[in-house]
């Protein structure tokens, strides 16, 4: 009978007080074998919280680690803690190298001084960390990446390390930059967001004055609105063909009408976009010369001081906070 080794730690500890699971392990069995030759599909294991479903998945790994076959085992714990998505890809492509090459050499012959070497040589190749003592290392907490010390594998450690940290780094970067990405839509949504509560809060209450919303109003801007009509992202037509767009427009019964531009942006708003919300406002005059137009600037990360001394010369209200939403 095959005697099983355990370098994946389980978390029923004694590894004897494991029993059953006869007819499970040798389902899963067959569908291991049939791995190699491309015949086995994806399979879940779904069951309540503290069914056995970690340790059914550990006694597998070390089964299929000890029965030293065609298939790797690759076992990977995923926490329920918040984690930087760069730091998880490391922490995962850690695990998976190391549970690789402790599958592949199997030498437990390795003289003491030459492991302590090659964990230095893992150390300098930024795989794994120093920690108190010489026999505690991060990265060796799971039990197998201790196997990769083994004589056959020497020159491949020395030569292939620093690949696997150029690997490690170009991942970060492409995922630093996907990062970047996400963070500009994630702006784009949040201020799409603030012009549509903009547009609502103004369609439900009706009835306020512009310094409830804004700072800077003057006070011919300031009388008190009967809402009518409110919309967001109202498209107007330059002369030239040109379609511009106002974040929120609301009319009052009085004739006035709110234009507001609405930013959400990682630096504050300079002049030049102070100077594109003007030209806007100015081609809406010239369509409708009848209305009243006030001038509202909504910018979360606030704005430059040539932009807001811009937005007091033109009497455009500002605000970085829209004060219903606290």
């Amino acid at each position: 009978m095959m005697e099983i080794q355990y370098p994946l730690e389980e978390r029923i500890g004694d590894p004897d007080l494991f029993v059953g699971r006869t007819r499970e392990l040798a389902e899963f069995g067959k569908w291991i074998d049939s791995i190699p030759r491309k015949r086995a599909k994806s399979r879940l294991i779904l069951a309540r919280r503290k069914s056995g479903k970690t340790v059914f998945m550990q006694r597998l790994f070390n089964q299929i680690w000890s029965e030293n076959n065609l298939t790797i085992p690759f076992y990977f714990n995923i926490q329920e803690v918040k984690i930087w998505f760069p730091d998880f890809a490391i922490k995962y492509y850690k695990t998976f190298a190391s549970h690789c090459i402790s599958f592949l050499e199997r030498d437990p012959t390795l003289p003491p001084n030459d492991i302590q070497q090659r964990l230095q040589e893992l150390v300098k190749a930024d795989l794994i960390k120093e920690g108190a003592s010489d026999i505690r290392y991060k990265g060796l907490k799971d039990g197998t990446l201790n196997l990769v010390l083994r004589n056959r594998f020497q020159e491949e450690i020395k030569s292939f390390a620093p690949k696997f940290v150029e690997e490690f780094r170009d991942e970060v970067y492409k995922l630093k930059k996907d990062k970047k990405a996400l963070l500009g839509k994630l702006s784009q949504i949040v201020g799409k967001t603030a012009e549509l509560q903009l547009m609502t809060e103004f369609r439900s209450r009706k009835r306020f004055q512009l310094s409830t919303y804004f700072d800077g109003v003057s006070e011919s801007d300031n009388p008190m609105l009967n809402i009518i009509y409110a919309a967001s992202r109202f498209i107007i037509q330059r002369s030239d063909g040109k379609n511009m767009e106002i974040d929120v427009i609301a009319e009052s019964d009085c004739g006035r009408v709110i234009l507001v531009e609405a930013k959400k942006m990682s630096t504050p708003v300079g002049q030049n976009i102070v100077s594109d919300f003007l030209e806007k406002i100015d081609v809406y005059s010239l369509i409708y010369p009848e209305k009243i137009i006030i001038k509202a600037f909504f910018s979360l990360n606030g704005f430059t001081g040539e932009a807001l001394k811009l937005c007091k010369t033109n009497q455009i209200a500002v605000t970085q906070r829209l004060k219903f939403l606290l």
